[in-house]
């Protein structure tokens, strides 16, 4: 099973946790544009050799929406799909409902034109996309969030799909709960089916709760259990000995 990486913050004393890896891993790093992706991925490369890829994963500012969806401003969009035309780099492309709530409704008169422009952006880039998503387990729920430009069927070898498994941050995830989960997840998708557990450190969010040492090694066994192709962990600045030592 692959373990691999969130970076949510580019930072020199978050790539200092570099230094603790050795074992064959991935990371997905967030950034406001290819340019500074490019700058951070080349010096992360010689830094570690243990690193066997670096996927973008762009982010909007606050006001723009941060995560990527029908609800983010057209511009931003614009610029991202602008940037991206023509290339076939892997990105992780994360999608959440907008960071301000005030984007809701701002964003409703350019909610259709926007879905429509994130479609085609789908169907036409040239390179692989992961998408990072809630996990709506019935039909009719994928449907909506399909609607709502938050959902994407794996349709190729070229798309995988992160479910967002953070036990750490709701108590009603048991163990029975991540494992009904992880299992629907490799029902639903199959082998385009990647888990992302957390969280080692906290994100936008400020105040998210982290992952137990006992959380974290139940929810990776459960889904080594369950054939899961590849954990990504949130995020690479919390890791630590203590959870080390589980992940080896």
């Amino acid at each position: 099973m692959q373990i691999s990486f969130f970076e949510e913050f580019p930072t020199q004393e978050n790539f200092q946790k570099l230094t603790l890896i050795h074992f064959p891993t991935k990371l997905y790093l967030a950034s406001s544009s290819l340019k500074e992706f490019k700058k951070y991925a080349r010096s992360l490369k010689k830094r570690n050799r243990f690193i066997r890829e670096i996927i973008y994963w762009p982010v909007l500012s606050a006001e723009e929406g941060y995560w990527l969806s029908p609800f983010s401003k057209r511009k931003a969009l614009l610029r991202l799909c602008e940037e991206l035309q023509h290339k076939k780099i892997n990105i992780l492309w994360d999608a959440e409902f907008p960071i301000k709530a005030s984007l809701y409704f701002s964003g409703m008169q350019l909610f259709f034109m926007n879905y429509i422009l994130i479609k085609r952006f789908f169907r036409t880039y040239q390179g692989k996309i992961t998408t990072a998503e809630y996990f709506p387990q019935h039909l009719f729920s994928r449907w909506i969030f399909s609607v709502l430009g938050l959902h994407f069927t794996p349709q190729n070898k070229k798309r995988n799909v992160v479910k967002m498994l953070y036990s750490s941050l709701r108590s009603y995830r048991s163990k029975e709960w991540m494992e009904k989960h992880i299992l629907a997840g490799k029902k639903i998708y199959g082998n385009h089916f990647l888990a992302g557990l957390g969280l080692l450190a906290p994100g936008v969010g400020e105040h998210e709760k982290m992952i137990h040492v006992e959380q974290l090694q139940r929810d990776l066994t459960l889904c080594k259990k369950a054939g899961v192709k590849e954990v990504i962990l949130f995020r690479l600045g919390g890791l630590n000995k203590e959870y080390l030592d589980i992940i080896s």
